[in-house]
């Protein structure tokens, strides 16, 4: 810990009047609270990104299976599908940007 950190720490403990250890255990809590939403936001994104690749893939598959020649173009497909979504996850990512 910096000095500069300890002196916060000090400094909010005085201004709240509550002892070091307290505020030090609220500051430590605090910061775990935090991670632990910041960790289910990834980890929701992750599952969101999976369930959209297994519903393309199950899309794909439903092609393949009512249109047959189809399946000769499967990987040109899967190729072109994924240069689409990439295409749109880049222009969401910019939209969100811009909104933030």
């Amino acid at each position: 810990m910096t000095a500069s950190q300890r002196a916060a720490i000090v400094e909010r403990a005085r201004l709240t009047g509550a002892a070091l250890s307290a505020t030090i255990r609220e500051l430590v809590g605090s910061a775990l609270e935090a991670r632990s939403a910041e960790e289910a936001e990834a980890a929701d994104r992750a599952l969101v990104g999976l369930a959209a690749l297994v519903a393309a893939e199950h899309n794909l598959r439903l092609l393949e299976i009512s249109l047959p020649h189809l399946s000769r173009r499967s990987s040109e497909l899967r190729q072109e599908a994924y240069t689409s979504a990439q295409a749109r996850l880049e222009e969401l990512r910019r939209q969100l940007e811009v909104s933030s």
